[in-house]
């Protein structure tokens, strides 16, 4: 049975990709050709379907939201959660917002899918680069800055001890200059969906609490926004 599962959710999530990634390029190809703007907010949504049906296809994945109601209404914001597994892109596109990430460089090199994060207004970033990490932050602050909210994963790496993990400031320092609240979110669970290098999905329920925005006075500084944040996140997940 398990074997089953596996075979499923691989050939699901890999032809569901295919077909959304498809269907991003076509729509890139029309705005392109008719000398329009990227319908970036589209394709986003394709991927907000595609996060949802692999979530909701794949035997025994369940998930409990609680604290929709803190979402803002209106305005960029920068979503920062602590990172578990590799299904917790799945977790934060199940909630339905609009944001764009920062990836692997490696992931934008998967034919198909990666072309169409490109399009999507996705950005790259490559490990232990400095040029790349600069670029990926003014990148991620013209997102801010035109209204669209960015999504960070502040510990860096998925945690390997199922807590979360010290926080890069990156995002925090973006929210300041940009002047953006952070909305933190808390997955507890999506370790157990599918573990660390397998494609065996478990049985099991994520748990998304989504946190009241966060802002921060002139006065504080950086590390202690960013320390004041995960503190908030590691009561919750505790």
């Amino acid at each position: 049975m398990m074997i089953l599962k596996s075979l499923w959710f691989v050939f699901f999530a890999v032809t569901l990709s295919a077909c959304c990634s498809i269907f991003i390029m076509l729509l890139w190809l029309y705005t392109w050709l008719r000398g329009l703007p990227p319908y970036q907010a589209v394709g986003h949504s394709i991927g907000i379907f595609w996060g949802r049906a692999i979530f909701a296809c794949t035997p025994g994945w369940s998930a409990r939201i609680q604290g929709k109601e803190n979402i803002p209404h209106k305005g960029a914001f920068v979503l920062v959660s602590n990172h578990e597994s590799m299904v917790d892109i799945f977790a934060i596109y199940v909630l339905g917002i609009q944001f764009r990430w920062l990836g692997k460089e490696s992931m934008f090199r998967i034919p198909l899918l990666g072309t169409a994060m490109r399009h999507n207004g996705y950005i790259s970033i490559r490990r232990g680069d400095k040029e790349s990490h600069r670029h990926a932050l003014d990148q991620s602050a013209a997102h801010l800055r035109a209204g669209t909210s960015m999504l960070f994963f502040p510990e860096g790496t998925r945690s390997t001890t199922g807590q979360i993990g010290a926080f890069k400031i990156g995002a925090f320092k973006m929210a300041k200059e940009t002047n953006v609240p952070i909305l933190p979110i808390v997955l507890k669970g999506a370790g157990k969906l599918l573990k660390k290098r397998s494609l065996f999905p478990q049985t099991a329920t994520l748990e998304i609490q989504i946190l009241p925005a966060m802002t921060s006075p002139e006065a504080e500084s950086i590390q202690d926004f960013s320390d004041r944040v995960r503190n908030a996140m590691v009561a919750v997940h505790a």
